[in-house]
């Protein structure tokens, strides 16, 4: 039977950790017999598993710049810094990016799609970008924020929760929020099977749902 494969899936750190699991739910409700695999990594490591053909399709930040892929658009993905509630550029409505290369930046390890897109912006701006601790889970990036160790920029829907709770609080800093997208990749060669083409089409009736 067709069900009995296995649907596998990569995803990088922030939708697989934030978003996906919600949605494997709900697919797992309407076909419950399918099994499901899930693998979380970074950029890096997504990558490598979709053209190592491990997986059936992954769900990342931004495909992997190689031939040979079929992409396609998922959710919007906004990245936004964030500080303790103490900080002193919390009540201030726009700050300049050169006033927040001043501060310290904890942030992913190298390979992380995050980290990558803070790096350009700095670099694009020609300002330095100082980082403190590079520390691999966004879990212990936000309670060392929440500690006052330094700013970081993340995913909104991973801080949704500490913001709501007044634990972190989101600067206004110009630039921001940056603009990204989570994208659906699968190699071109690869038979997609009956699963990976069922949750392909769950995934596309989420995006309009939720956009």
């Amino acid at each position: 039977m067709a069900e009995s494969m296995p649907l596998r899936v990569a995803a990088d750190t922030t939708v697989g950790t934030y978003v996906l699991p919600h949605i494997l739910g709900a697919f797992h409700r309407r076909r419950p017999a399918i099994a499901l695999k899930l693998r979380v990594a970074n950029r890096a490591d997504v990558r490598a598993c979709l053209l190592g053909g491990e997986v059936d399709l992954v769900i990342a930040g931004r495909p992997p710049a190689v031939d040979g892929l079929v992409i396609e658009p998922f959710l919007a993905n906004p990245l936004v810094v964030i500080s303790s509630p103490e900080h002193l550029l919390v009540e201030q409505t726009k700050v300049p990016l050169a006033r927040l290369a001043n501060e310290v930046f904890l942030l992913r390890e190298v390979g992380s799609g995050t980290r990558a897109a803070v790096e350009e912006l700095f670099e694009v701006a020609g300002m330095p970008l100082k980082i403190g601790m590079v520390l691999g889970h966004i879990e212990a990036i936000k309670q060392a924020v929440a500690a006052g160790l330094g700013v970081s920029v993340l995913s909104e829907v991973a801080v949704k929760r500490e913001v709501q709770y007044r634990r972190l609080a989101i600067l206004q800093v110009e630039h921001f929020p940056i603009q990204r997208r989570w994208y659906i990749a699968r190699l071109v060669g690869q038979h997609l099977n009956a699963n990976a083409a069922a949750f392909i089409e769950f995934l596309h009736e989420y995006r309009l749902r939720s956009e």
